[in-house]
């Protein structure tokens, strides 16, 4: 079971959006490839980032692909939930994380999300 969400530049995607949709799909826990796309939304911020990445990954999880190119809202906060995800996800094996321009991340957030890569298979940045 796989599920894709796209909002690619829609500009008006905000917390509030991202939290209504991880309401509804917090009963998906069997999904075995997640692929977020949320690339140019400029509104996203690490408070609706959160409870959907833990309202979708679970034991299940295999495949996890994330898109935030030129969210610049987003912080070291949202690295340390995918950390959490990748302990929570212990049969994760290919990684796909796309934070280009995201001008508010730092050093301290790739250092955070290492200690989660290290069983992965495949990993793209």
């Amino acid at each position: 079971m796989s599920l894709t969400l796209n909002f690619q530049e829609c500009k008006n995607i905000s917390d509030y959006s991202l939290i209504t949709i991880s309401n509804a799909l917090g009963f998906l826990k069997k999904l075995k490839e997640i692929n977020l796309i949320y690339s140019n939304c400029e509104e996203i911020t690490d408070r609706g980032t959160a409870p959907l990445i833990r309202s979708i990954i679970s034991e299940k999880s295999r495949m996890l692909k994330m898109d935030f190119h030129n969210c610049n809202r987003l912080s070291e906060e949202t690295l340390l939930i995918r950390k959490e995800a990748l302990i929570l996800s212990p049969g994760l094996v290919h990684l796909n994380l796309n934070f280009g321009e995201c001008t508010t991340l730092s050093d301290r957030g790739i250092e955070e999300l290492k200690y989660g890569l290290m069983k992965l298979k495949n990993i793209n940045f």
